[in-house]
């Protein structure tokens, strides 16, 4: 079991994103184990080696986050707090962070692909867009190419890499990632049985 830590790019000060610390309700799955993940995992081209949260026009120094887990560790420590293996992953969201997943895998230690956006940044399709629903296919031969180049990259480099979504509830794709060496599937609690189902049943 693990607690997830979701960075907000547009935190006024990035460098004291964790200020709401470790609220008291965290201390138990902190002893378990947290997950820090970026939205919109990224590299700036011009800014060798950094992967970054990007909305808009803020990113954040892949070097940065992890000196403030640093930072989060020490005071934890100093507390008397205990806790487990912290990692710090990113979401792959869209086709640029797909393609390079082999030089961001080596900057993290998990992935986890967010269909949604994924599908309509690759298919050029707004999907609340009621007029193009004949032309959005979550489905698509491009989106399961780049999630199975994504797994293959972060699998290369030791890192373990989830689907999140609408994709990770499809039961008729099951099979497909497990083929493709899916390691987990994050779904609302109503869709767990099934989903769990139609893993036994492979």
């Amino acid at each position: 079991m693990y607690a997830q830590v979701i960075i907000d790019a547009n935190h006024a000060e990035v460098d004291r994103v964790f200020d709401y610390r470790v609220p008291a309700q965290w201390e138990e799955a902190i002893c378990v184990g947290l997950r820090v993940m970026v939205p919109f995992g990224q590299r700036n081209t011009k800014r060798e080696g950094y992967v970054i949260a990007l909305t808009e026009t803020t990113e954040v120094p892949a070097g940065k986050i992890k000196e403030i887990v640093e930072e989060v560790k020490t005071e934890l420590t100093k507390e008397g707090i205990s806790f487990n293996r912290v990692e710090l992953g990113i979401m792959v969201e869209t086709p640029a962070a797909a393609v390079i997943s082999d030089a961001l895998a080596k900057e993290v230690e998990f992935f986890s692909i967010g269909t949604n956006d994924l599908t309509q940044y690759t298919l050029a399709i707004d999907r609340q867009n009621q007029n193009l629903d004949n032309f959005y296919d979550s489905h698509h031969e491009a989106i399961l190419r780049l999630i199975k180049m994504t797994v293959e990259n972060g699998h290369k480099e030791g890192i373990w890499v989830g689907i999140c979504g609408e994709l990770a509830s499809d039961t008729t794709l099951t099979r497909t990632f497990v083929d493709m060496g899916v390691d987990e599937l994050s779904v609302s609690p109503t869709y767990v049985l099934s989903v769990r189902k139609a893993v036994r049943d492979i």
